[in-house]
């Protein structure tokens, strides 16, 4: 008889109630974990001074780079159209830009071909 009482509490013990107990102890741990993080008053803002003068010095770096024109330029876009081809000294600002964008293809001569990728 021992053992039928054993058989019954063991029907007890189904998934449902390892799921519910497993649940209770997460929320439990998780409850416990963010209360006991540490409270600081330290906080970064975008309207950080520190760090918009950070990206202001580090913006000015790439306005006294000089980036390297190639002689003549071949540039595609993502759908493989010529965009531009011509001298680089003909180029405007916008073509420079998407220049810069671009990825180096190859070179043949004193000719550059890239292709925008995006």
């Amino acid at each position: 008889m021992a053992e039928l009482k054993i058989s019954n509490n063991m029907k007890l013990i189904t998934k449902k109630n390892i799921s519910f107990s497993l649940a209770v102890v997460m929320a439990g741990l998780i409850i416990t974990s963010a209360t006991a993080a540490p409270k600081t008053e330290e906080h970064v803002s975008l309207a950080n001074p520190a760090l918009n003068e950070f990206v202001a010095d580090y913006m000015a770096s790439f306005d006294d780079a000089e980036f390297e024109m190639p002689a003549q330029v071949k540039l595609y876009n993502a759908q493989d159209e010529l965009v531009f081809d011509g001298s680089a000294e003909e180029m405007d600002s916008e073509q420079q830009t998407l220049l810069r964008q671009a990825k180096l293809l190859t070179t043949m001569g004193s000719a550059k071909y890239y292709k925008i990728f995006h």
